[in-house]
């Protein structure tokens, strides 16, 4: 073998561990959902913070390209999220997404009725956020649920 295809292929080899780490690593994240921050009612909607963090505890950072995120009231969608920031996880910490949720007044109706049967059956909001994580081309499935106790009622 020539000494160019030793080469090209060590590159090779090296670029393919490189990635196989990554993909791994992000494989094994673990994703946890912080309290809905930042409330604010303006331009015919209901939009709010909801810090989505991540733990990696591998010896490599992981380059986030986008998170998308469906966000459910019970069984109800109330809208997605999409964070097209790219970013990076560090190797061996913890990293906070800030997603922005938007609920649009037209589906307000139909979530108020969610959240008054849940309030009242249970003093408590269940939410639930489901999507992918998209690191180097690959899409890493999320799930987490919150619940958002209310005590007063």
């Amino acid at each position: 073998m020539s000494k160019q295809k030793v080469i090209l292929t060590s590159i090779a080899a090296v670029i393919g561990i490189y990635y196989y780490r990554v993909v791994m690593a992000a494989k094994r994240l673990l994703p946890s959902v912080g309290s809905p921050l930042n409330f604010s009612l303006k331009g015919g909607q209901i939009s709010f913070i909801v810090p989505l963090r991540f733990i990696n505890s591998d010896s490599v950072s992981i380059p986030v390209n986008s998170v998308t995120v469906v966000n459910y009231i019970g069984v109800n969608e109330f809208g997605y999220t999409i964070l097209q920031n790219k970013t990076n996880i560090a190797a061996r910490s913890t990293s906070e997404l800030p997603l922005q949720v938007t609920i649009p007044f037209p589906s307000i109706p139909t979530l108020g009725v969610e959240i008054f049967n849940q309030i009242k059956t249970t003093k408590s909001i269940n939410l639930t956020f489901k999507g992918t994580v998209n690191s180097l081309g690959v899409h890493v499935p999320i799930e987490q649920k919150l619940t958002v106790s209310i005590p007063f009622i």
